[in-house]
């Protein structure tokens, strides 16, 4: 004959359920509270580092306007060695001859004002390398142009193109010092973007002058660069 439990039994029953349910939401209310909590710790790491990061953009910004020329150093026109031949195969080599002085600049790369940021961000210098690697492939072109034989009536925008190469070259000099130099670097890297379109523009005008020559390429033998867009 089976017996029911008596009503203690169940009150006792019922109390160790109504126990183990609050132990359990306790210790769902202790692990929820300690989630929360390291969740807002690491936002505000976040956020107080990019305030930090903010605010030195901005002063770079204010650097950039007070201190231009303390920022970038303006190199002195190269000379150059001249050509007063004017007939269109000369015209043509002298185009040929500039494609391939500027072929470091075709690499593809990446972008160093991206770089840069993430350098000081993260405080790694693995992000150095490519700003490193994008100013070695400058410098080997500022080398090619300069030893080129250029048309006398385009020599002084030839300078001009390799000036404002150097301008860029000396930009990213700066951006390796992220690490040690912040607030230079980002200086500079507010800046290149404009001396790249410096850079860019004066191609362009020496491109404009050989098709006013009617010197004309094929794709393949046409100027190439790669721009390391973000």
């Amino acid at each position: 004959m089976a017996y029911l439990p008596g009503k203690k039994v169940i009150w006792l029953a019922i109390i160790l359920v109504l126990i183990t349910i609050g132990v359990l939401w306790w210790v769902g209310v202790q692990t929820k509270k300690e989630t929360n909590q390291k969740l807002q710790r690491a936002t505000e790491e976040i956020l107080t580092k990019q305030k930090n990061l903010e605010t030195l953009v901005q002063s770079s910004v204010k650097d950039d306007n007070e201190n231009l020329d303390r920022v970038i150093t303006l190199p002195k026109a190269p000379s150059l060695k001249t050509s007063s031949q004017t007939d269109k195969d000369s015209l043509r080599q002298y185009g040929l001859n500039l494609t391939q002085a500027l072929a470091p600049l075709s690499k593809p790369r990446e972008n160093e004002i991206e770089a840069t940021l993430a350098a000081i961000d993260k405080n790694d210098p693995n992000f150095i390398k490519s700003i490193t690697q994008s100013r070695i492939y400058h410098d080997s072109a500022i080398e090619n142009l300069s030893a080129l034989t250029v048309p006398k009536e385009i020599a002084s925008k030839h300078q001009d193109l390799i000036v404002s190469l150097e301008i860029v070259a000396s930009l990213l000099r700066n951006m390796e010092k992220a690490l040690s130099q912040p607030q230079l670097a980002l200086t500079s890297s507010n800046l290149l973007a404009t001396k790249d379109n410096d850079f860019l523009k004066n191609l362009e005008m020496i491109n404009t002058w050989l098709a006013v020559r009617q010197i004309s390429f094929t794709d393949e033998e046409k100027v190439k660069i790669f721009l390391s867009l973000p």
